[in-house]
């Protein structure tokens, strides 16, 4: 039986490593759905196992991981402030609100 869209997008975001980020686009592009930045977007909107607090607790889906084009954090569950929280915990460099970009993934 083949993958949902959902299920393609938690499967790529997953394989994110630690330390890395990947853009919306980037996830779309990754599960053959090139145009679906947007979807994706929305399917980790809803994530109902995001990372809260340390990312060590738990097994979560990484979506704190997905970023904008820009380079930009982007949203979290309506925090931003916890999604560079957790990218910075893993080493990821953010200095106003954007991103090092040498630590993003290109698909």
């Amino acid at each position: 039986m083949p993958l949902s869209f959902k299920q393609r997008v938690f499967l790529c975001v997953a394989k994110i490593p630690k330390g890395k980020v990947m853009t919306y686009k980037g996830v779309a592009r990754a599960i053959g759905h090139p145009s679906a930045a947007r979807a994706v977007g929305n399917v980790l909107n809803n994530n109902p196992h995001p990372f809260y607090g340390s990312a060590k607790k738990g097994k979560r889906l990484p979506c704190h991981r997905v970023i904008r084009s820009d380079l930009k954090v982007g949203g979290y569950s309506g925090q931003a402030r916890i999604k560079e929280q957790l990218l910075k915990e893993e080493g990821v460099n953010v200095i106003n609100h954007h991103l090092d970009c040498s630590i993003y993934i290109r698909s």
